[in-house]
């Protein structure tokens, strides 16, 4: 299902199984991606893809989302990981 999402939300989704979580600082930092919402929003759509919320305060006591896949979830298919499982 990942034919239909936006090139962001291919960055998004990879982060997500190879790291396993991300936030929107995260996210900025690293992948350049301003609307981590949105991109949360678009694989949610694709109802291939269940993401976990978890609300939590930093040190300043901000607070922020902590987005995840769902265990099951997690499993990466793409040719480099099931080349990685038979090497193993």
């Amino acid at each position: 299902m990942t034919s239909r999402l936006s090139p962001q939300a291919r960055i998004v989704l990879n982060h997500l199984k190879n790291v396993g979580s991300i936030t929107n600082v995260e996210a900025n930092a690293v992948h350049r991606i301003r609307s981590l919402s949105r991109r949360i929003t678009e694989l949610q759509a694709t109802d291939s893809y269940r993401i976990e919320k978890e609300f939590k305060k930093d040190f300043t006591g901000q607070r922020y989302v902590r987005y995840s896949l769902h265990p099951e979830d997690r499993k990466c298919t793409c040719s480099i990981c099931e080349a990685n499982k038979v090497a193993a």
